[in-house]
């Protein structure tokens, strides 16, 4: 019954978390009848994306014949914020699978969080005043994410592989990256300090950064 309201919905959806997960859950699902709803959704998030490389909290109520020409799509100012886009990030990375083109959205992701990174490896919440806001556990492996993705789209790109985000080539050249590897070492710094009164946002975002690396602990 859910799954139904979700894809009976999916179309006037707006808000850049909803869309992001109705993709996820589609996917999951896995009902071929649903490539379209999931390719829709995409091209909301697409639109939704603002010249900071982030997401808000909304998305323009797109359809997908924007996939067609991306160049219709008119982004918004704005520094957005690092929650939102995580989730938009984790939905085009799902969506990319049903022939939603993210590359270019990639690669504004990924100078997104290389010139917002902070002196001590982590990410905050938003951009104010162009500048990031101080680095948080639960933003920090957020932001983290977000440059995996970037970073593993742009070196499938370049070799014209469809292999995981997790194969060892791929690994090897994300931690070869200074940045990366700065923001990596802190997400750690972080994930030492996991306790019974954890935020749970927290513990999912550093939990993605092991599914996205094949790391166990």
């Amino acid at each position: 019954k859910g799954y139904r309201y979700v894809r009976k919905n999916a179309p006037e959806q707006k808000s850049t978390y909803d869309i992001a997960l109705g993709i996820l859950l589609l996917a999951r699902v896995g009902d071929r009848q649903d490539r379209p709803i999931i390719r829709a959704l995409g091209a909301k998030l697409l639109a939704g994306q603002t010249t900071s490389g982030g997401w808000s909290y909304s998305c323009p109520n797109v359809d997908a014949t924007v996939l067609q020409d991306l160049k219709r799509l008119d982004r918004k100012d704005g520094p957005g914020d690092n929650s939102n886009t995580q989730f938009a990030v984790l939905g085009l990375w799902v969506a990319s699978r049903y022939g939603v083109p993210i590359d270019d959205a990639m690669k504004d992701v990924g100078a997104r969080f290389v010139n917002t990174q902070n002196e001590d490896g982590g990410w905050g919440y938003t951009i104010k005043d162009k500048e990031p806001t101080p680095s948080g556990p639960a933003m920090t492996p957020a932001g983290l994410f977000c440059l995996t993705v970037a970073r593993a789209t742009k070196i499938r790109a370049q070799l014209k592989e469809r292999s995981a985000v997790a194969s060892s080539g791929e690994k090897e050249t994300l931690l070869s990256d200074p940045k990366y590897a700065k923001g990596l070492k802190q997400v750690g710094t972080y994930a030492k300090q996991i306790g019974p009164g954890s935020a749970r946002y927290f513990i999912w975002a550093i939990e993605r950064i092991g599914v996205l690396l094949g790391q166990e602990k």
